[in-house]
């Protein structure tokens, strides 16, 4: 049996790779993208990574385990216990779902596809973690709301008021107490969370804040898609939370190219003459018309959709459907 200070002299040294798993993957995190991190933020090899985790795994700090045959690692207690400072009473241990599988594949490459951005692991862990809500449990995204306000995305005054909102909720659903609390809106930051849409980051230089919509489940409908766009737009601009210096960019990420054709075609209708654009206006303009009677689809700077192409990449050419993972 492994000793608990043997646990925390291997937590001490390699902390840093833990907490990689801890604060970009919530937890859990896939082999691949762990090695391909780590060779971007430390310079390590994708062997060094591999003997560094089997470390770990040995030490009782990781657990290793498969999905399509595919290596993921989950982080066990001690080293939550370690990272958090929290005592083992006072946390759980990760749920593994098959949503969450999915979602922890997405963010992964996501995390990826930005790394040209972020380039070092102090501006990984300084600003992209805290200003992205993609990294946040459901009651800690007022922290990314906070964050933005802070750096002039958002209006500082209304922030305040919605973050002393968003944790009173937080309060209410931890105690189960009769705390004083505003009803709960239709749509906010929990909505948009539980909706699989995240705040990704924002360019200060071209003035917008760039939001992910992620098709974790592969069920995404242009409908859908509409319709999240449309409550995210009026939740950020009609409240004037968003400043009004900058614009929301939509970015709809999916899984693979069967995907990315279901949802181009019926969203943008790419047609013979070009018009990208017709359906898919059509659509975010009438569920904004349709459910708030404010037309805000102008202070939406585009949308796009990118193909992550987790079927051929990651999951080695394997078909995805959630309910079988």
């Amino acid at each position: 049996m492994v000793t608990s200070a043997t646990k925390k002299s291997l937590c001490d040294e390699y902390k840093g790779i833990l907490e990689l798993v801890f604060l970009f993957g919530k937890g859990v995190m896939y082999k691949s993208h762990i090695e391909r991190l780590a060779t971007q933020f430390w310079a390590w090899s994708e062997q060094t990574t591999w003997h560094l985790l089997k470390l770990l795994e040995q030490g009782g700090l990781i657990e290793r385990r498969k999905t399509f045959g595919v290596v993921y690692i989950k982080l066990r207690k001690f080293a939550i216990t370690y990272l958090t400072g929290k005592s083992r009473e006072e946390i759980r241990s990760i749920n593994i779902t098959q949503e969450k599988r999915m979602f922890s594949a997405y963010i992964g490459e996501i995390f990826l596809l930005h790394m040209n951005k972020i380039i070092t692991w102090e501006r990984a862990t300084q600003i992209y973690y805290r200003r992205s809500s993609l990294f946040l449990l459901r009651g800690q995204v007022y922290v990314a709301l906070s964050e933005l306000a802070e750096s002039k995305v958002m209006n500082q005054h209304i922030v305040d008021k919605e973050v002393k909102r968003l944790k009173c909720i937080e309060l209410r659903m931890r105690t189960k107490d009769h705390v004083e609390v505003q009803p709960d809106k239709e749509f906010d930051l929990n909505s948009m969370h539980d909706g699989w849409i995240y705040f990704d980051y924002a360019t200060s230089k071209s003035k917008i804040l760039h939001v992910a919509i992620i098709d974790v489940t592969n069920r995404l409908t242009p409908g859908g898609v509409a319709k999240k766009i449309a409550n995210t737009a009026h939740y950020l601009i009609t409240t004037g939370m968003l400043s009004s210096a900058y614009k929301l960019k939509f970015t709809i990420y999916v899984a693979s190219e069967e995907r990315l054709q279901l949802l181009s075609k019926k969203i943008f209708a790419r047609s013979q003459i070009g018009d990208v654009e017709r359906i898919g206006k059509f659509l975010i303009d009438h569920e904004l018309l349709r459910n708030t009677n404010v037309n805000v689809f102008e202070d939406c700077h585009n949308w796009d959709i990118v193909n992550l192409n987790l079927e051929k990449t990651l999951f080695r050419n394997q078909k995805l459907f959630v309910g079988s993972m």
